[in-house]
């Protein structure tokens, strides 16, 4: 919704990173998955990425954006 502000804006970023650092080769080849070769996007330097996972997106009857959708799958793979 617009206006609102992510409920999750201080767990989501920071876990990514955490996973990020612990998992880096696992959760690159996610955002490449799903940035490339899903979405059709460039991969041209950081800043696309960043610009990518910023992404506002409709899932699963919320409003979330690409971060959340990489986190989600990530988090269900160490299930």
């Amino acid at each position: 919704m617009d206006g609102v502000d992510c409920q999750f804006k201080r767990i989501v970023m920071p876990a990514f990173i955490c996973m990020l650092h612990v998992q880096e080769k696992r959760l690159m080849d996610i955002v490449y998955e799903r940035m490339v070769i899903q979405d059709k996007e460039k991969w041209e330097d950081d800043i696309a990425v960043y610009k990518w996972l910023g992404k506002k997106v409709k899932w699963g009857g919320i409003e979330g954006s690409k971060l959340v959708q990489v986190f989600h799958k990530i988090a269900k793979s160490l299930e």
